[in-house]
This record gives C-alpha cells, sequence and structure tokens, in this order.
C-alpha cells in the first residue's frame, strides 16, 4: 500500500512539472517580428536623416554682408605709479 501511494505522488507532481512550449514557441515568433519591424522602422528614420543631410551639404552658405568692419574702440589702460622704498 506504501508503494501505491509513492507512486501516486510522483504521478501527480510530475503533471506539475511538465512544460508547455508553445508559450516558448510563441514568445520566440514575437522577439522575430519585433526584430523584423525595428529594422523596418530604424532603415525608415536612416533614410529620411542621410536625405536631410544631403539638402543640407547640397545648399551653399549665405553670405550676408552687412557693412565694413571697423576697429574696436581703444580702452583705456590705467597707469601704475611704482613707489620703491628705500631703506634709510
Amino acid at each position: 500500500m506504501k508503494e501505491n501511494n509513492e507512486q501516486t505522488t510522483c504521478e501527480q507532481t510530475s503533471s506539475f512539472t511538465q512544460v508547455s512550449t508553445t508559450y516558448a514557441r510563441i514568445c520566440v515568433i514575437l522577439l522575430a517580428l519585433n526584430f523584423c519591424v525595428t529594422g523596418y522602422v530604424m532603415t525608415g528614420v536612416l533614410k529620411l536623416q542621410q536625405e536631410a543631410v544631403g539638402t543640407v551639404q547640397a545648399t551653399p552658405p549665405a553670405i550676408v554682408k552687412t557693412g565694413t568692419l571697423r576697429a574696436p574702440p581703444a580702452v583705456p589702460t590705467p597707469t601704475v605709479e611704482v613707489e620703491t622704498l628705500e631703506n634709510n
């Protein structure tokens, strides 16, 4: 009788430890789809960025002439008088 009880407890616990692989398969498929969609979006963003950089490099920089250059006014420098100390 004791052997029979041990066998039924083993059978009951083994049903709980069985792993269903369908969830793992679904997760792998979702990860693959995520990878594909992310790659597609990244290539689209990079394409837009390259087009934007290409148009910026194609246009020459604008030169604005506002007038003649003048030297800034001279800043007066203070004069410092140095006193010498003599030992008497």
